[in-house]
């Protein structure tokens, strides 16, 4: 057999592979089409999502696992829920899933922010993993396009907003030409144990735009051609051509406790959270700041000599100390302080923490986590 037989002969042998491979998975997806797109998001919402989805990374999920909302009705819930909404004086909460669990028990709770001392509307704007950054950009879309304009600001920053900032969201941030940031990509890269929620945005777009069983395999078939394709150039680009990103990568992987990261990580923690409270203290509806830090069960320690319980340090709780000396409207309710020593037996308990031990159970989050904050709220209106 000559050279240009043996030649034809590889060439067709490729071809036939890769249309033998095309036809298993275009009938693979056409007989299992409804699998495929059954959606965790609800479709009416769709809209909403296209519009938000790329500057602020990701909304509230939906779903039937743990930590996601089922009967969310109204597309701006995805965003924030009310409280109270006959009142005047806005209150607006911001954080990440200690704050979006007041809307998952929001039947349960709401009883708490009706005992508020004045007229108040609370706005919840928590949603899962929202650190600094995801909240500077939150409030810019709550006041431009819901013309909501808070008196008080409540911010949860939370232990883990360390990890999400350095590691989930550091390399997905776009800034304008001024320095200002403007979005924070989609882009699941460096993203750990989070819904893909672009993902389902991407195929229930091939979906509302497709008319038959025939056109809907061909198009799921080309959009998962083209996410391999682009999984295998993200690879390739990291362990080949962009060293920082394969350096990042690999340092996020080794941080398995919270109290590892090193000086220039936390420096640049801090210089996120300092943005997002400059720009609020900048605006003129805004009287007063409260940040809420609160600990997770592993700080918690039983000293059995001396039958008492005690805190390790909380490095969270430590920079927001440090970092509001500078403001005159920002305050900290940190409850690594005014936790009581029979609230610390509580809490000591598995029983206290859901099972990530990262997050208190409903009568504890509602009646003390929550009612603490309202009172301190009402304090400040007060004062």
């Amino acid at each position: 057999m000559d050279f240009k037989n043996k030649i034809f002969l590889i060439c067709l042998s490729i071809f036939s592979t890769i249309f033998f491979i095309y036809i298993f998975f275009y009938f693979y997806y056409y007989f299992s089409l409804e699998k495929q797109f059954s959606f965790l998001i609800n479709k009416n919402h769709f809209g909403f999502y296209k519009k938000y989805i790329d500057k602020i990374h990701h909304l509230r999920i939906e779903g039937n696992f743990p930590y996601s909302h089922k009967n969310i009705k109204r597309s701006s819930e995805l965003l924030f829920d009310v409280y109270n909404n006959k009142n005047k004086n806005i209150v607006l909460f911001q954080g990440d899933s200690w704050f979006d669990q007041l809307y998952y028990w929001k039947e349960y709770n709401k009883k708490i922010f009706e005992r508020t001392k004045h007229s108040i509307k609370y706005i919840n704007a928590g949603i899962g993993s929202y650190s600094p950054s995801l909240m500077l950009l939150q409030y810019e879309i709550l006041e431009k396009d819901f013309n909501i304009f808070p008196e008080i600001v409540v911010a949860y920053i939370d232990q883990t907003d360390i990890f999400d900032e350095v590691c989930r969201y550091r390399t997905l941030k776009k800034y304008s030409h001024n320095n200002k940031l403007v979005a924070i990509s989609p882009n699941k890269k460096f993203s750990v144990g989070y819904t893909d929620q672009n993902s389902q945005i991407e195929r229930l777009e091939i979906f509302l735009s497709t008319e038959t069983k025939l056109n809907l395999a061909y198009n799921l078939l080309l959009y998962k051609s083209q996410v391999l394709f682009n999984k295998i150039f993200e690879i390739l680009n990291l362990y080949f051509l962009n060293t920082n990103e394969r350096k990042l990568l690999s340092n996020c992987k080794k941080k398995e406790s919270l109290y590892s990261f090193n000086n220039d990580e936390i420096i640049y923690f801090n210089s996120q959270i300092k943005n997002y409270l400059d720009i609020l203290s900048s605006k003129k509806n805004i009287r007063k700041i409260l940040l809420v830090t609160h600990f997770h069960k592993i700080s918690l320690h039983y000293n059995a000599s001396n039958n008492t319980y005690d805190l390790e340090k909380v490095i969270v709780s430590d920079i927001i100390d440090n970092l509001i000396k500078g403001y005159n409207n920002i305050y900290h309710l940190n409850f690594s302080k005014e936790v009581k020593i029979d609230e610390l037996k509580i809490l000591q308990t598995q029983e206290a923490w859901l099972k990530d031990e990262k997050h208190l159970n409903k009568e504890l989050h509602t009646n003390y986590f929550l009612k603490k904050i309202i009172e301190r709220v009402d304090d400040l209106f007060e004062n």
